[in-house]
């Protein structure tokens, strides 16, 4: 008779329930494998799967659901974990979840988006798949979404490859992946020697980028917003527009640098570069972000949907601008202080204490 140690059962479950905990998915499919072929019967524990859940290891999730591991747990929880079960193939039945999203759901609940466009899917899963992970669509296209407003575009933020060409080459690989085709979009480039004043006129599906810096701090201004970060970048953005065909979706593709793009390998930092990404943005009812499987959004989102009230966060050059968009597409909801500051004073500025050395607006 084998004693515990060496109970081949007691093995197996401990082995699986080590490389679950590590997220260790080759570890984990090899121990399943092995099992299948001696033929024990051993199904994943529900303990082990609701681990994979806790982590949203989509991966782990779908290999266990892949061996059987069965769901076991009360209604609610499981509502909960439905999305993420979903996703990773589980075919049995689970509570119902909302047909339309719940806008003042926290991320890392039961907050889906089951109406995204299958384009939109396709893009976000490709630029994830390929190794950006922490790839988020967010802001207005998302919000508009839940609304029932016009979307112009499509905003997604991810981590900067390194270089220009870097980024270029990643999103070429990326939708490459997707199957989609592209438009050929025209654009002028200036400097361009022998060119002319008007620069050369060129043509193709990836256009020059163009750069965007942005400081978190401006000398001499002081005023009562917490930062002046822009909503597309919390210190430099490489951003490109991408057009796609049948359907035609323009998508802004956005690779930031900064702070917020350190420990991109560490555990949970999808969720991290999310939270701090929208935190980042200039009106409140734009700080809400899409993972492909989580809603993320700040309490000012939620408030600020709930309330039909739109409110300045964080200042930056352009917020009088988006200010005027968004009072326009959201007719009949209220402004607070400060956005009305920024919206009707002469600059958008008059809320800041403007140093008389340092003249507003710089020419």
């Amino acid at each position: 008779m084998l004693n515990k140690d060496s109970d081949p059962r007691t093995t197996f479950f401990e082995n699986l329930t080590r490389a679950v905990h590590d997220g260790n998915v080759t570890e984990a499919r090899k121990i399943l494998r092995k099992n299948v072929l001696m033929k024990t019967g051993w199904a994943p524990p529900w303990e082990d799967l609701k681990t994979a859940l806790d982590n949203e290891d989509k991966g782990m999730t779908r290999l266990l659901v892949t061996f059987g591991a069965p769901v076991n747990d009360t209604p609610l929880q499981t509502k909960t974990y439905a999305p993420l079960l979903r996703a990773a193939g589980y075919q049995g039945d689970l509570p119902d979840t909302a047909t339309t999203p719940d806008i003042t759901t926290h991320a890392k609940t039961n907050a889906t988006i089951p109406s995204i466009h299958r384009v939109w899917s396709r893009v976000l899963s490709a630029l994830q798949t390929c190794g950006a992970k922490e790839t988020v669509i967010a802001g207005g296209a998302i919000r508009d979404l839940f609304h029932d407003r016009p979307i112009n575009d499509i905003d997604i933020f991810l981590c900067d490859r390194g270089s220009p060409e870097k980024n270029l080459a990643f999103l070429k690989e990326a939708l490459k992946r997707t199957g989609l085709e592209l438009e050929e979009q025209h654009w002028q480039e200036y400097g361009v020697p022998g060119a002319g004043r008007y620069g050369a006129r060129r043509t193709g599906q990836f256009p020059k980028p163009f750069t965007e810096k942005f400081h978190t701090e401006k000398e001499g201004l002081r005023h009562r917003f917490r930062s002046m970060i822009s909503p597309r970048a919390l210190e430099t953005s490489e951003s490109r527009y991408i057009i796609t065909k049948d359907p035609k979706v323009t998508f802004h593709i956005n690779f930031v640098k900064g702070s917020i793009t350190n420990e991109r390998d560490a555990p949970g930092y999808r969720s991290w570069f999310a939270a701090n990404l929208i935190d980042s943005f200039d009106i409140n009812i734009c700080q809400v972000a899409f993972d492909g499987l989580w809603l993320h959004s700040t309490q000012s989102y939620k408030q600020g949907c709930k309330d039909q009230h739109i409110e300045v966060m964080n200042l930056h050059d352009g917020t009088r601008h988006h200010l005027a968009r968004l009072k326009n597409k959201y007719k009949g909801w209220t402004l607070g202080p400060q956005a009305e500051e920024v919206l009707y004073s002469r600059h958008g500025k008059r809320s800041m204490h403007i140093e008389p050395d340092r003249p507003w607006p710089r020419k």
